[in-house]
């Protein structure tokens, strides 16, 4: 399991550290806890860019007329 720091996954979604704080702090994103420092796996990142997705491929109504 990779863990990254908040710095790393902020930069990963080009968002700021405090939004990710936000997220962890609202319980939207899971995170690791070691000593004082917060650490958020890899795959949880993944996953909230798979729930964050918007659009007709989210809900499976791909049009295969659509390019």
């Amino acid at each position: 399991m990779k863990l990254l720091t908040v710095a790393e996954a902020a930069n990963q979604l080009a968002l700021s550290r405090s939004t990710l704080y936000n997220l962890m702090d609202r319980g939207e994103l899971a995170y690791v806890r070691i000593g004082r420092t917060r650490r958020i796996p890899q795959d949880e990142l993944n996953r909230l860019i798979r729930e964050s997705l918007v659009g007709p491929e989210r809900f499976g109504e791909i049009d295969p007329h659509r390019p």
